[in-house]
């Protein structure tokens, strides 16, 4: 009867084997040859391995592996026909270029011109900018003025319209102050020729007197006419004296009432010697037929030439006083 034993020899030597010793000895050199190729060292690993694989497979089938291998080869070739466009429009390198040096320097030089026109033109922006920056905070400042022109327009007009109202008014008082002096200048000098030698103790005589009413007189000492600037002060005062009155009596003639008028003469004698004062109030008296009354300011007492007077003083309080009066 046979054993189970005997069976699995009987097996083995119909593999080859003897013992089962060298079966295992086989399957570990199987096993290592699996590895190596595989990775794996068992029959159930390299079975996972082949289901992996075959799964991989059936998806790149689906895939369509050809149509996409045809696409990626039309990409490839559309991306050889660029390059070649790019090769042959790039420039040459700088190997195959010839150089020369006055071509350099010549470029140098323009680089260097278009830099310093750059430069130019730069400055000149700024320099612009900032005038517009300048000229925009001018606005701003004249804005004010700009909204009150109207209003300053208008009353500059005005003010226009007034100087030449006043401009001719002031052609008019010319003319009729020129038209007035031709009318009283010779009836003045008529009259002050009067009165010169009386003022002046018959010293001097004749007295002209020009349109802008500059005057010389006669001198009998020298003998011909003397311009007002060679006499002292006080033979001035009296020619002045003698000119007021003379013009008083030429313009208020009875046509203007002169005799309900009064002169007051201030401080007529202050540069006067006794003789010259004498003359003054001499003149003054004959005055009396044009004017009702004359009325003589002095620092000094004239009650001897005057018909009344009152005399006027300060207290020691500083009040003015009447020190005396003759009604």
């Amino acid at each position: 009867m046979k054993t189970i034993q005997d069976e699995a020899d009987l097996q083995l030597r119909q593999y080859g084997f003897k013992s089962s010793g060298e079966v295992e000895q086989a399957l570990n050199v199987i096993s290592g040859k699996l590895y190596s190729v595989t990775g794996n060292r068992s029959i159930q690993g390299l079975e996972a391995v082949t289901n992996s694989l075959r799964d991989r497979l059936d998806r790149l089938k689906a895939s369509s592996p050809s149509n996409r291998g045809k696409s990626l080869l039309a990409q490839v070739k559309s991306k050889e026909e660029e390059l070649e466009k790019i090769r042959r429009s790039q420039p040459a390198s700088i190997g195959e270029l010839p150089y020369s040096k006055a071509q350099h320097d010549a470029v140098r030089q323009n680089v260097n011109s278009l830099e310093e026109e750059f430069n130019r033109v730069d400055k000149d922006i700024q320099n612009k900018r900032g005038t517009v920056s300048q000229i925009e905070r001018d606005l701003e400042i004249l804005k004010q003025d700009y909204d009150a022109y109207p209003t300053i327009h208008e009353e500059v007009k005005e003010l226009e319209r007034e100087v030449e109202v006043r401009r001719l008014l002031l052609n008019q008082f010319s003319e009729t102050s020129r038209d007035l002096r031709n009318k009283v200048i010779p009836h003045a000098r008529f009259v002050i020729n009067q009165i010169l030698p009386t003022l002046t103790n018959d010293r001097y005589s004749d007295f002209e007197i020009t349109e802008d009413l500059k005057f010389r007189v006669h001198s009998l000492e020298a003998g011909g006419y003397k311009e007002r600037e060679i006499f002292s002060g006080g033979t001035q005062d009296q020619f002045l004296i003698a000119l007021r009155l003379a013009f008083t009596q030429s313009i208020l003639d009875s046509r203007v009432m002169a005799d309900r008028y009064s002169l007051l003469m201030d401080e007529c004698i202050s540069s006067s010697d006794d003789a010259r004062k004498q003359g003054i109030f001499e003149v003054l008296d004959a005055m009396k037929k044009t004017f009702s009354q004359i009325f003589i300011i002095a620092h000094e007492d004239v009650s001897n030439y005057v018909d009344h007077h009152i005399l006027l003083d300060r207290n020691q309080h500083g009040y003015t006083i009447i020190r005396s009066k003759s009604w």
